[in-house]
């Protein structure tokens, strides 16, 4: 499927008669994402330097792991997740970079969920259909394929 083609409207629940339109993440823009975070976090802990050393333990990693299990929106940057992803509004103001830059928290929040859990599985039962019935190899299953050759 072709991301650009899936594009849907979602009311506000925190605005009353305010809506966003949306459009679903490639899979380049999501590694993007992705990446974004990644590099960011890398920074913040080269940053803290050897503070962070002493203070990272494997039990906060763990914590950490499980907290990106429970909430998949923080595996992606979200401003990236939002440039890429919000395409119209009901503000009267135009939907243009300058002005999604001003949006607040809790609209940022809500949009950057609705994007990620579009192509997100929920449940551990949806991420086992995606991964064995899916007619591409995931990245999951390439790394199995290339593990399995080596």
């Amino acid at each position: 499927m072709l991301a650009r083609n899936d594009e849907w409207q979602v009311d506000l629940p925190h605005e009353a008669g305010q809506w966003v339109r949306l459009r679903r993440l490639s899979g380049r823009q999501l590694e993007r994402a992705a990446e974004v975070r990644s590099n960011d976090a890398l920074e913040s802990m080269r940053s803290l330097g050897d503070l962070l050393k002493d203070t990272v333990t494997t039990e906060a990693q763990a914590e950490g792991a499980k907290q990106l299990q429970l909430d998949p929106t923080r595996k992606y940057d979200r401003w990236t997740v939002l440039h890429f992803g919000l395409k119209a509004w009901s503000y009267p103001e135009p939907c243009s970079k300058e002005n999604i830059d001003e949006l607040d928290d809790q609209t940022i929040d809500f949009i950057v969920r609705q994007l990620i859990l579009r192509v997100q599985p929920k449940t551990e039962e949806e991420r086992f259909e995606r991964f064995f019935n899916s007619t591409e190899p995931s990245t999951e299953q390439s790394g199995l394929l290339h593990q399995g050759n080596g």
